[in-house]
């Protein structure tokens, strides 16, 4: 009975956090594997040699920076764009891979424990509703697995409301 109480927990709260997770790793991940470190720093160093040298003085050499400066920000904004298509194909993969298992996961914990009652009360506490929430074990009193996951679902969709507007 304990078993399916603390899986019911960790399988709804798996199910609702596992996203927050998962999105500051995949952007570590991508942060380790940019490509614009040095591109980012060959700019910086045309800029600093720009603001060296005076435009009215050396016009060809200035006009020369100032080609190779556009040229490496175009170049800096189109691999940011391909960088960024990739993060989102990456998480899109990671997010529904994910999914996929937890799907798989819990249709089979629901499969195996399906009339498995999580918790049994005496009747009288849930006479009106004992038919509902005991479905599908029939056991007056009991507390089925539909319902107990269907309830963890929601309180763990409650915070994790709480804590992604506290960020």
């Amino acid at each position: 009975m304990s078993f399916l109480i603390i899986n019911g927990i960790i399988l709804a709260f798996l199910w609702e956090y596992v996203s927050i997770f998962l999105k500051p790793m995949i952007a570590v991940i991508c942060r380790k594997n940019s490509p614009h470190k040095p591109l980012k720093q060959d700019i910086s160093n045309l800029q600093d040699e720009l603001s060296k040298i005076s435009m009215i003085d050396e016009f060809a050499k200035y006009a020369r920076l100032q080609r190779k400066l556009n040229a490496l920000k175009d170049k800096l904004g189109s691999e940011s764009t391909q960088h960024l298509q990739e993060m989102v194909k990456l998480n899109l993969l990671v997010t529904g891979i994910t999914q996929v298992l937890l799907g798989l996961i819990t249709i089979t914990f629901l499969w195996m424990y399906w009339y498995e009652p999580v918790l049994v009360f005496p009747k009288a506490w849930v006479a009106p509703i004992s038919s509902f929430i005991s479905f599908p074990t029939s056991i007056d009193g009991a507390i089925g697995l539909p319902f107990w996951f269907s309830v963890c679902k929601v309180f763990a969709k409650s915070t994790s409301t709480l804590i992604t507007f506290k960020k």
